[in-house]
């Protein structure tokens, strides 16, 4: 999917704000304090995220294991490490959106209607993903997930 990130970044106009500021000096760092953080910060939330639903699994989505057969238990962490895939590629999408502003501005939603481009990539990315979750099965190791789960998903990546 990093492809498509690319490419919707790429057709995103440049902010003026950027384009009148002062040039960097020549041995100016590639990577400033504020692009540092935020690479920091979206690497530990993802990492922890993905270690969250490694782990805790059974208790955020409350299952049951007691009673269970095997086939239903290996059925179950199937699922979760669908989930697992799941939410790292939303993450992704979700770190396109968030790689809009490399300043400490908060809103990274600002201006993003005005580029048709980027909106259309970054619902064909979702779209992808969904579809490969609910008909990719054998051929992508994937299983269904419960809209519960989708639901929970997605909640825990717009906190990014």
């Amino acid at each position: 999917m990093d492809p498509f990130a690319a490419m919707a970044l790429l057709t995103d106009l440049p902010d003026p704000v950027v384009l009148y500021r002062k040039p960097d000096r020549r041995n100016a760092h590639l990577f400033n304090v504020e692009m540092r953080k935020q690479i920091l910060g979206q690497s530990l939330y993802q990492t922890f995220i993905i270690l969250l639903l490694l782990f805790a699994a059974d208790k955020i989505f409350s299952y049951d294991k007691t009673g269970q057969s095997d086939q239903q238990i290996n059925a179950w962490h199937a699922e979760v490490n669908t989930l697992i895939f799941n939410a790292f590629v939303i993450a992704q999408i979700f770190n396109s959106i968030n790689s809009r502003r490399i300043d400490n501005k908060k809103n990274v939603f600002d201006g993003i209607l005005k580029n048709p481009w980027f909106m259309g990539i970054t619902l064909l990315q979702i779209s992808i993903q969904v579809l490969i979750v609910l008909v990719g099965g054998a051929a992508f190791g994937v299983h269904k997930v419960s809209d519960c789960a989708w639901i929970r998903l997605f909640a825990t990546r717009i906190l990014d």
